[in-house]
This record gives C-alpha cells, sequence and structure tokens, in this order.
C-alpha cells in the first residue's frame, strides 16, 4: 500500500478517535451525575467507588484526547483509547454475563443498552486505536493534512448517525424482544 496513502489513512483515524474521545469526555463531564449513574449501574465496582471512577474515566478520555492531539504522544494516546475501550467493553462483558442487557452504556451521545455489538465494536475501535498507536506518519502539505482531517470528520459523522440510527431503531423494536437485531 502507499505510504502517502497509509500516513493520511492514520491521520483520519487519530481525527476520529479525537472526536470520539472528545464527545465522551464532554457528554461524562456535561452530565456527571448522570454518567456516575451509568458507572454504578454496572456494578463492577463496590457504590462508594462509582463517583471516583467516573471522575477518573472522564480525566483519563480527556488525557487521551489531548495525547491524541500532540504529534509526539500520539501514540502514547492511542494506545490509552485501547486501554480504555478495551475496559469499558470488559465491564460491558461482564454485566451481559450476568444477564443484565438494560443498562446504559454510557459511551456519549446516543444512549444505547449493552449489548453484544457494543462490545465488538469497542474491540474493533481498540484494534483501531493499537494500529494507530503503530503508526508513525510523515509531514503533510497543508492540502494532505485538510483531507485527513476531512476524513476523519466523516468517519466519525457516520460512526455518530450508525449510533442514532440504532439508538432509534431500538426504541421501535418490539417490546418482547422480537426484533430481528443481533444483541
Amino acid at each position: 500500500m502507499n505510504a502517502a496513502f497509509t500516513d493520511l489513512a492514520a491521520l483520519a483515524g487519530t481525527v476520529f478517535l479525537i472526536l470520539l474521545f472528545t464527545r465522551a469526555a464532554w457528554h461524562k463531564t456535561v452530565e456527571f451525575d448522570r454518567f456516575t449513574g451509568y458507572v454504578a449501574d454496572y456494578r463492577v465496582l463496590p457504590a462508594v467507588l462509582a463517583r471516583p471512577a467516573a471522575a477518573a474515566a472522564t480525566g483519563a478520555e480527556a488525557l487521551t484526547v489531548g495525547a491524541l492531539v500532540v504529534p509526539g504522544t500520539s501514540a502514547a494516546g492511542a494506545t490509552g483509547a485501547a486501554a480504555l475501550l478495551l475496559l469499558y467493553g470488559a465491564a460491558m462483558a461482564v454485566n451481559l454475563k450476568r444477564g443484565r442487557r438494560h443498562i446504559n452504556c454510557g459511551c456519549g451521545g446516543a444512549r444505547l443498552p449493552v449489548s453484544r455489538g457494543l462490545v465488538a465494536r469497542n474491540a474493533a475501535l481498540a484494534g483501531l486505536a493499537l494500529l494507530l498507536a503503530r503508526a508513525t506518519p510523515g509531514a503533510f502539505s497543508t492540502t494532505e493534512a485538510a483531507l485527513a482531517i476531512a476524513g476523519g470528520l466523516l468517519c466519525w459523522l457516520v460512526y455518530e448517525l450508525a449510533a442514532y440510527s440504532l439508538a432509534n431503531w431500538q426504541k421501535l423494536a418490539p417490546p418482547d424482544g422480537a426484533a430481528d437485531f443481533p444483541h
């Protein structure tokens, strides 16, 4: 594959992660009490630790964004993003194993209940982040940088649209769970 294309794709992926974690950190900051409730709903920590854990997750996401933005620390930011995504996915998987499918994921954006699909999504996003952690993009022209940034923004917009579409679809699904959608 062409190295210039790979570099542009890596920058677009990094922009996507920056937007993804900015949105998530913003949601957790603006709706901190609600997010603390989501953390408590997961029941993976004692209730007394829900608020500190929510603050730590919010801070870690903000630090991840900061690290992703700075070229010298973007690999560490991508690694941190992968770690957070895997941690969140593991908490979802634990609750699914317990049969607790109707708790909100707390991801930010569309309010979705935990599902196998969200665990798989987090694993895929963590895989992307780990690929980006290994990328060492070179210098870009202004046009190339603008193209990559636009590509990352477009990917994020499609991602958000898909999440909100899924949330709306789930609201329309029959209440008995008879809908033909993989959970």
